[in-house]
């Protein structure tokens, strides 16, 4: 089964775990592997961010892009050379890949299958809903 099909199933299933009489305030919904798959292009974004900076590591350097900090990512991976960054230079690095990712984005929105179908039958029904997440707002 693929990825998208479990993805889509477990939408469905949030849905009718709603159940009839049931009444929430809001859904929340997380985006980062909830809404889309965005793993692939956070790992994208840095390995463009430090190919731009002629910088090159191995092709597992960030594969926790998707769940591990931003600052706390690049502190890690530049540390491993023995370069300590001062925090200007963490958030300037932070901002370069954000605004690769942006791009990304825009480029190729990977929202899962069904998600949109599912938040718009949600918002007829009369739920509010927000995305929430701990991602920067651009994105």
């Amino acid at each position: 089964m693929r990825a998208d099909s479990d993805q889509e199933a477990a939408l469905m299933k949030a849905v009718s775990d709603l159940g009839v009489g049931r009444r929430y305030d809001a859904i929340l919904w997380d985006f980062d592997g909830v809404i889309a798959r965005t793993e692939r292009l956070h790992i994208a974004a840095w390995q463009r961010a430090v190919r731009h900076a002629q910088l090159e590591f191995p092709d597992d350097a960030f594969d926790t892009a998707a769940t591990e900090d931003d600052r706390e990512l690049i502190s890690r991976v530049i540390g491993s050379e023995g370069i300590e960054l001062h925090a200007s230079q963490v958030l300037a690095w932070c901002s370069a890949k954000q605004a690769i990712l942006v791009e990304l984005l825009r480029l190729t929105p990977p929202i899962y299958e069904g998600v949109a179908a599912t938040m718009r039958s949600l918002a007829d029904s009369g739920y509010r809903q927000a995305i929430v997440t701990s991602t920067w707002r651009a994105n």
